[in-house]
C-alpha cells in the first residue's frame, strides 16, 4: 500500500496503527525501514514508541547504533545500520533477538544485513522530495498484509 505522508499527522496515525498491532499481538515483529536520509524513518519509530506508551526521549541510533526500550512487557529495539561496513558487524552488536518475546525491532538501512527468519516482517519504503513524502508498506505475512490494507489515514 502506498500512502501519502506529506502531512506529519499521517505518519503519526500509521505509527499508532502499528503500535496497536504490536500491543494486541503478543508476538515479535521486524520492521525494515528503507529510505534515504531525512525520509521519516526515525520519526515513524518515535511516533510508534509514543503510541505504545514510551514517555522518554526517542533519539536516532545513528551514532549509538542501537537503542532499546521497554514499555510494560514489550521489548523494543531501534537500530540504524547506515554505518555498517559488512553484515557480519551486526552480529557483534549483541542484540538479543528472541522472536518468542512480545516486542519489535525497527531496522533503519536494513539492506546492510540479511533479513531475519521472523514470520512477522513488515517492509517500509519511505520516499521524499521537496514537495511530497510517501511510504510504501508491504508484508509477506497475509494477516499483516490484511492489516496494512485496512489502514485509513
Amino acid at each position: 500500500m502506498l500512502i501519502d505522508i506529506t502531512e506529519i499527522e499521517k505518519t503519526k496515525k500509521i505509527a499508532a496503527n502499528f503500535a496497536n498491532l504490536i500491543k494486541c499481538n503478543k508476538t515479535f515483529f521486524a520492521f525494515y525501514l528503507n529510505g534515504n536520509l531525512g525520509a521519516g524513518k526515525t520519526t515513524f519509530v518515535r511516533f510508534c514508541l509514543e503510541a505504545l506508551g514510551w514517555q522518554g526521549k526517542v533519539k536516532s541510533p545513528t551514532f549509538g547504533l542501537i537503542e532499546e526500550y521497554q514499555v510494560q512487557s514489550i521489548k523494543l529495539i531501534h537500530t540504524d545500520l547506515y554505518r555498517l561496513n559488512s553484515p557480519d558487524e551486526f552480529d557483534y552488536f549483541g542484540v538479543d533477538l528472541d522472536f518468542q518475546l512480545h516486542g519489535a525491532i525497527f531496522i533503519e538501512w536494513p539492506e546492510k544485513i540479511e533479513k531475519f527468519d521472523c514470520k512477522n516482517e513488515i517492509d517500509f519504503q519511505f520516499e521524499n522530495s521537496k514537495l511530497k513524502r510517501v511510504v510504501k508498506i508491504t508484508s509477506n505475512n497475509s494477516e499483516i498484509s490484511s492489516h496494512i490494507n485496512r489502514i485509513d489515514v
